[in-house]
């Protein structure tokens, strides 16, 4: 039996009616193809101006990296100083040397840059040699059975196969607020830039553990759930059935 997760106010807005339809299609595919990039690119460029706001990255300490401190009479005297700004309350700022971070131009940009060239540029050869794994058109009256979320959805879609709120909600929502919440706890600095540090273990610790948890539940969900979402082995797969209705 079909029990909606979202109240019938929300479902009838998201499926424009009371039934699974074109109205339902053509609502979802704006969805993912206006509002949710939208959204993602409105929290990049804000991840992006918070990186330039609090004053660059955080850089690995290096062997030598001894900051000389002077006091006022040892400046040099051939250069000419002056009093730029005087600003209220406390900024990330208060208390670092500017020796210990980077700007975000051009390092971050520029690598995050090359990373979305080189990545498109290989989607471009491999759509000359492969082709997409398109199925028939969608029917509402007649969905596949099993029918599947893409690959980047099927671990959540696996979790939500044992408990629709658990796993669903509960567990999606307490990932997004131990994230939220992360930088106010780990004040942590020793290791901070560097790959597998020692003095990071815990943090790299649960990240690894949740790394693998959610490519387990990959690949449970794609190649081990057969029709009705029933277990199966990948070398004895099915048919793909259809629901009548």
């Amino acid at each position: 039996m079909y029990r909606p997760v979202v109240g019938p106010k929300l479902q009838y807005l998201l499926l424009g009616g009371h039934t699974v339809g074109q109205e339902a299609l053509t609502r979802f595919y704006a969805l993912h193809m206006i509002v949710l990039p939208a959204i993602t690119f409105f929290l990049v460029s804000v991840h992006l101006w918070r990186v330039r706001k609090d004053g660059g990255l955080s850089r690995p300490g290096e062997a030598g990296d001894v900051v000389e401190r002077m006091g006022l009479s040892e400046l040099p005297t051939n250069k000419s100083y002056g009093l730029m700004e005087l600003a209220r309350g406390s900024t990330p700022q208060v208390g670092k040397n500017p020796d210990e971070e980077v700007s975000s131009w051009p390092h971050l940009i520029f690598r995050e840059l090359l990373l979305f060239l080189v990545v498109v540029a290989a989607l471009l050869v491999l759509s000359i040699f492969f082709n997409a794994p398109l199925e028939e058109f969608a029917n509402p009256i007649h969905p596949p059975n099993p029918a599947k979320a893409p690959w980047y959805f099927l671990g959540l879609q696996e979790l939500v196969s044992y408990s629709a709120f658990w796993g669903g909600v509960v567990v999606p929502g307490l990932l997004v607020l131990v994230l939220v919440a992360l930088p106010y706890f780990d004040r942590q600095l020793h290791g901070v830039g560097r790959w597998f540090a020692h003095e990071r273990r815990l943090a790299n610790s649960i990240f690894t553990f949740c790394l693998i948890v959610a490519v387990v539940l990959t690949l449970i969900g794609t190649y081990f759930r057969g029709p009705n979402w029933s277990w199966q082995v990948p070398w004895k797969t099915p048919p793909v059935s259809h629901e009548s209705h």
